[in-house]
């Protein structure tokens, strides 16, 4: 309805192709340092306990 009635407030609030790709990438970008971060903790979470477990055995 609003694309017959002012299509021009329409593509403002939609913004161009560019705009949301770039936006898009930004969210991908966003998703991949987190799950980078999140694997990394649990990377070194696993060296601790391996390290905990090897101070006891010696």
């Amino acid at each position: 309805m609003d694309k017959i009635l002012s299509p021009e407030l329409v593509a403002e609030r939609i913004g161009s192709f560019d705009d949301m790709a770039n936006y898009i990438k930004s969210l991908g970008n966003k998703v991949e340092e987190r799950h980078e971060r999140s694997t990394m903790e649990r990377r070194l979470e696993t060296l601790e306990k391996n390290s905990a477990k090897t101070k006891e055995i010696v």
